[in-house]
Order: C-alpha cells, then structure tokens, then sequence
C-alpha cells in the first residue's frame, strides 16, 4: 500500500528515523510497521496462530522487495 501522490513523506518512526521519503518508500515503511504489530498481536493472543505465519511470510517479502527498492537504504533506518 501507498499513498497515489507523487510527492514525498516526512516519517518518523518510533526508532528515531526523521527523514523525507518518496510515496512508494512511506507507504512500504507503513505496511512493514503494520504487519509487525500484527504479527506480534498474534503471537501475543496464541503463540500457535496459524495466521501469524502467513503475515510473517508477506512481511519478509516485503522486507526483501525493500532491500530492491532505490530508497533502501532510508527503508531499513526507518524500520530497525
């Protein structure tokens, strides 16, 4: 998911990250931390939850398709 604009974000993330990033870096940015809390949301409410391995799987994917991405780089301050 990302915003259909073509401009860049402002993020700051909850790791200290402060920067400016095109839409399609904010919106891979948003989904990663979306998909984190609910990975964890499972873990927390059923340690054994099917689901949570499917959300770690697109989660993963989509962490790897960031390590492509021309604004990697900023991606991976952003997220860890």
């Amino acid at each position: 998911m990302a915003p259909s604009v073509d401009r860049s974000f402002r993020m700051t993330t909850e790791n200290g990250f402060d920067g400016e990033v095109s839409a399609e870096a904010a919106g891979i940015i948003a989904t990663l931390y979306a998909l984190n809390a609910l990975i964890w949301e499972l873990y927390i409410r059923n340690p054994h939850h099917t689901g949570r391995e499917l959300l770690q799987q697109k989660y993963d994917d989509l962490r790897n398709f960031a390590g492509q991405h021309a604004e990697a780089a900023e991606i991976y301050r952003a997220i860890d």
